[in-house]
């Protein structure tokens, strides 16, 4: 094998699976050098186009073959490893995300949300929140149900990847609710909002002009009129206009950003769980690693409005704190000294 081929090896036993490495690299790569050890430059030449060509076949076909093992392995029966992690994260997400969603919700509701003028919606109205707030929150505690079920009992990789396949159905679930749910909830909230407003001013005998909450802002578009008001403002030199064509891009990205962060919180949540971290260090770790991918996102939100970040790093660079972490930890396993004794 040449210098090259040696350290492609090595990065390969690194990165990929056992079972992948071991069934689909390794007898590759050995009939490879087999073809290759003649004396031939044409044989050698052949032996290598060969080899790779046998791959990347070898690496589609196992791809193509992998959902329905990784079905049949954790998902098969209710004894199953999925159905058993999904039984202990259920219990654990419903209890979490209730408190933190009734925590911010009641408080928000408490004290009212217009500066101008103290207001409360009524009860009713005020759960039109209660979508947004889900979306904000699901990162969060999902991997945090995931992490501390793995955590709390024995498990190998067929349980880690039942909590990834769990973390796909999440981010699959919060898309839904980030295309098709939260943008009608808010615009009705806005609405109710005003109206409240409204009676208000004209209680007190003010005048008010006409109302603007129904004229939609950009997390109350839905994906299709995202995609037509980024058509409008397209091409404009007038730097209000650029901005916010700007904002309306990294608002569509974000449908699909703040969905996937479930999925990158849960794999960080996979990688503690191997470790021997105690539940609540791995709870902590996460709720930072949250909190830093939520204000990532936000500094990047603002600084991509402005046109000073591009689009895609305003709206994806939440991911790059969970994926960095997640790195760093599979590679040296967290250190010693974080590490339960005994």
């Amino acid at each position: 094998m040449s210098p090259l081929e040696c350290v492609l090896m090595a990065w390969a036993e690194r990165l990929c699976t056992t079972r992948f490495f071991e069934t689909i690299v390794r007898p590759v790569v050995a009939d490879m050098q087999f073809e290759c050890a003649g004396d031939r430059r044409f044989q050698r030449v052949m032996g290598r186009v060969r080899g790779y060509g046998a791959l990347l076949s070898a690496s589609l076909f196992y791809g193509v073959l992998l959902p329905g093992q990784h079905i049949r392995e954790g998902w098969s029966s209710l004894e199953a490893p999925g159905p058993r992690l999904l039984g202990r994260v259920l219990p654990r997400t419903a209890l979490y995300g209730t408190l933190l969603v009734g925590v911010l919700f009641f408080d928000s509701w408490s004290k009212g949300f217009n500066v101008r003028t103290h207001w409360q919606l009524d009860l009713v109205s005020a759960t039109l929140m209660l979508p947004s707030l889900v979306l904000m929150l699901m990162p969060l505690v999902v991997s945090v149900g995931i992490g501390l079920a793995l955590a709390g009992s024995a498990h190998g990789a067929v349980d880690r990847r039942a909590g990834r396949d769990l973390g796909l159905v999440a981010a699959l679930l919060a898309f839904a609710l980030a295309g098709y749910v939260v943008p009608p909830a808010n615009q009705a909230f806005r609405e109710a909002a005003y109206r409240v407003v409204v009676g208000k001013a004209l209680e007190q005998g003010e005048t008010y002009m006409p109302p603007l909450a129904v004229f939609k802002g950009n997390r109350e578009m839905s994906l299709s009129e995202l995609e037509a008001a980024i058509a409008e403002t397209r091409g404009s030199t007038w730097t209000s206009i650029a901005n916010k064509h700007a904002a309306l891009r990294i608002e569509w990205q974000k449908r699909f950003s703040l969905p996937a962060l479930c999925l990158s919180l849960v794999v960080f949540a996979t990688v503690l769980a191997r470790t021997a971290l105690r539940p609540l260090l791995i709870a902590a770790m996460l709720l930072v690693t949250f909190t830093g991918a939520a204000l990532l996102l936000r500094v990047g939100e603002q600084l991509g409005d402005r046109g000073e970040l591009p689009v895609v790093l305003a709206a994806w660079g939440c991911h790059i704190l969970p994926l960095f972490l997640t790195v760093l930890c599979a590679r040296y396993r967290v250190p010693l000294a974080l590490r339960t004794q005994g």
